[in-house]
């Protein structure tokens, strides 16, 4: 394996810099670390169209709000479902679960994927992950299995 430098072999790369902070990726002397070697090997090799031909559908598939098979398209789909339950059930004011979709529709609305590096890409996955599994778990509690005896205490 190589020690060269992503400013010698990559002008796609060649303003990298992790600044003050530990970098996980390169050493002191812009070299990979043995750990990311493979990693730096392929985007090396990888052209710089195909770098972007990557990141345009990364940025299609998480933030298209008109691609049926996007995040945003389902998270948007997501907020009008539970918008129009939370309507139905009177519970708008004080409903977490939107709030919630609020909060990853916003992220999804406003992220640019100009501003995710790799790691924080994976980041980014698992947080929308997450988000979606509280949601869900929400969700299901809320409207799906709740107690009864609650429920019909409420009623005349």
């Amino acid at each position: 394996m190589s020690a060269v430098t992503f400013n010698q072999h990559s002008p796609l790369l060649a303003h990298y810099d992790a600044g003050l902070a530990y970098d996980e990726l390169l050493d002191r002397q812009r070299r990979p670390r043995p750990h990311y070697q493979a990693l730096y090997d392929r985007l090396l090799s990888l052209p710089a169209d195909e770098l972007n031909r990557r990141k345009s559908a990364a940025e299609f598939l998480l933030l298209n709000d008109t691609f049926p098979f996007s995040v945003n398209y389902a998270a948007t789909r997501m907020s009008e479902a539970l918008n129009a339950i939370a309507e139905f059930t009177d519970t708008r004011k004080h409903n977490p679960i939107v709030r919630r979709v609020g909060r990853l529709k916003a992220t999804l609305d406003y992220g640019q994927i100009d501003e995710v590096t790799a790691d924080e890409l994976s980041s980014l996955l698992e947080s929308i992950r997450a988000q979606c599994a509280q949601i869900h778990a929400d969700v299901h509690q809320t409207y799906i299995a709740y107690p009864v005896d609650e429920k019909l205490a409420v009623l005349p």
